[in-house]
């Protein structure tokens, strides 16, 4: 990430910038179609699993609201100047924040999934937690990937 020349768009940056979101969409899509996997069908294991995400969702919105705070008031550090410098930080910012608003969204539909769905389209609800299960792993493990690189930098 680091090293691409920012003056042309490449492919792999692309695909690190959009391919969270375009794997969670292509779930939602799956899930929708062809899947149609209703999570609140399967009453004896989905209560302890929205559970669990709920519990690791929140540890997670705060551990990203926490990164968030921290990694911007690190101007001063070299890797920061240098990241301004090549015009990465907004990027790395970016990635931060995107898996912040991931988690918080996929926990605020996990509070909200078993309420929601006994009114309203039950199979769309379900479509829309796996998406944004998806989103948030795979936001989460780039912004994990873009902080060791960071990290491995300032030392």
């Amino acid at each position: 990430m680091i090293e691409e020349d920012r003056s042309r768009p490449s492919y792999g940056l692309s695909m690190e910038k959009y391919g969270p979101i375009a794997a969670g969409a292509a779930c939602f899509l799956a899930n929708s179609v062809w899947l149609c996997f209703v999570l609140t069908d399967q009453q004896d294991w989905t209560n302890r699993l929205i559970d669990r995400v709920i519990q690791a969702t929140s540890v997670g919105v705060a551990f990203w609201g926490i990164a968030v705070t921290l990694f911007i008031g690190m101007e001063s550090k070299p890797i920061v100047i240098t990241l301004k410098k090549l015009g990465y930080f907004s990027l790395v910012v970016h990635y931060f924040c995107e898996s912040l608003y991931a988690t918080f969204l996929l926990l605020l539909l996990s509070v909200l999934l078993e309420p929601l769905s006994r009114h309203l389209w039950p199979l769309g609800w379900s479509s829309m937690w796996v998406a944004l299960g998806v989103w948030c792993l795979l936001t989460t493990a780039r912004t994990f990937l873009t902080l060791t690189r960071v990290l491995f930098r300032m030392t």
